[in-house]
């Protein structure tokens, strides 16, 4: 495989189905970036719903398409309701898996760690060893309807 053909490739990933529309993430390289943006599927029809080109995670919730904007700095948790505008829920260094449990909207979510401060190490973890010292610990968190911690601590 030529150079041109590698860089050519689009990736779906993240499948999210609901009332006979998929919501599905491509990933491509652009340039000598990865990008990607939420696309929808209607059986028909292939629709791009996301032009930011750093969106992952698309998650469909009574009606409502739930994703993920990144950086390289932090991720952003949107929401959009029908034909809105995306609507910014919450921001942080890394948000991992999300659901709706009740009226709650839970997420687990990781802070930035500061590499400045001195690293303390309690215990070793030899199966995490290709991950290095962990500086941030992850935590459950409700987003909406107000954001608070529900479980944090040592938990890696």
């Amino acid at each position: 495989m030529k150079a041109e053909e590698a860089y050519s490739i689009r990736l779906a990933s993240e499948v999210s189905v609901e009332n006979g529309l998929a919501y599905y993430t491509v990933t491509w390289i652009e340039g000598n970036e990865y990008r990607s943006s939420i696309f929808r599927f209607d059986g028909k029809k292939e629709e791009r719903v996301t032009f930011g080109g750093h969106e992952k995670k698309p998650k469909v919730i009574n009606g409502s398409l739930y994703f993920i904007s990144y950086t390289k700095e932090e991720e952003t948790l949107y929401v959009i309701e029908g034909m809105s505008e995306p609507r910014k829920l919450y921001s942080n260094k890394s948000i991992g898996k999300f659901i709706l449990a009740g009226d709650r909207l839970l997420a687990i979510v990781q802070d930035k760690g500061d590499k400045e401060a001195p690293f303390i190490a309690s215990k070793l973890k030899y199966r995490f060893d290709s991950q290095g010292f962990l500086r941030t610990r992850k935590r459950l968190a409700e987003i909406s309807p107000k954001i608070r911690d529900l479980v944090q601590g040592d938990f890696d």
